[in-house]
């Protein structure tokens, strides 16, 4: 009887972690576009800072999962709930992981060809992208991309200025406000969303991340 009892104690400790562990899952409607062109529609399940960048857990439709290395993919795409504190209300946002070639792979041993987060799109595009330390004190470090006619430079806070300067240039309003209050290091994506913004044929609006269509 001691048996059993330890048994279905032990099978429902199971159980209730599996709920927890499926209650406390990241996951996002989305779409997945592989490198043969085919679309995935489903849901994506986010992973790690990092390992968002080398692979994709995809949850089909029918339930199925199915984890696609960065190689295997284009990009990916989800709908993101990001609460407004002004409307006290949740908007959906859509981040999107675009694949891109970088100096360094984000975990050891790894693959240079990876998927970053693209923040802003437009004239020019800024890519987060994150890289394992194996240090306790900080498990990632946080850098920058940003792209302008096909090449990709990483800004940080040493040379944030003197990229974007020159990358805003022909916006000379903007470019001497770079390094400024209200446009120092931490304010990089505003930077960029503005420019695109000036930048964008008439009527067109480029930025961040707008309301997600899934």
């Amino acid at each position: 009887m001691k048996t059993f009892t330890t048994l279905f104690t032990a099978i429902l400790m199971t159980i209730a972690t599996v709920a927890f562990a499926n209650d406390d899952a990241k996951v996002y409607s989305g779409t997945v576009v592989l490198e043969n062109g085919e679309t995935l529609v489903g849901q994506i399940q986010m992973l790690s800072p990092t390992m968002n960048e080398v692979k994709v857990k995809f949850i089909g439709e029918d339930g199925k999962a199915t984890t696609y290395k960065a190689k295997e993919v284009a990009s990916y795409s989800f709908a993101f709930p990001k609460y407004d504190h002004k409307t006290k209300t949740y908007n959906n946002e859509v981040i999107e992981y675009v694949k891109k070639e970088v100096a360094v792979s984000p975990v050891p041993f790894g693959a240079k060809e990876v998927l970053v987060e693209r923040q802003v799109a437009g004239s020019i595009n800024l890519y987060n992208f994150y890289v394992e330390t194996r240090q306790a004190a900080q498990a990632y470090a946080h850098n920058y991309f940003v792209e302008q006619d096909g090449q990709m430079i990483e800004i940080n806070r040493e040379n944030f200025k003197t990229v974007l300067k020159d990358m805003v240039a022909d916006y000379p309003e903007l470019s001497v406000k770079v390094g400024r209050k209200g446009y120092g290091y931490k304010y990089v994506a505003k930077i960029v969303a503005e420019y695109n913004d000036y930048a964008a044929p008439k009527g067109e609006m480029f930025g961040m991340s707008e309301v997600a269509p899934f």
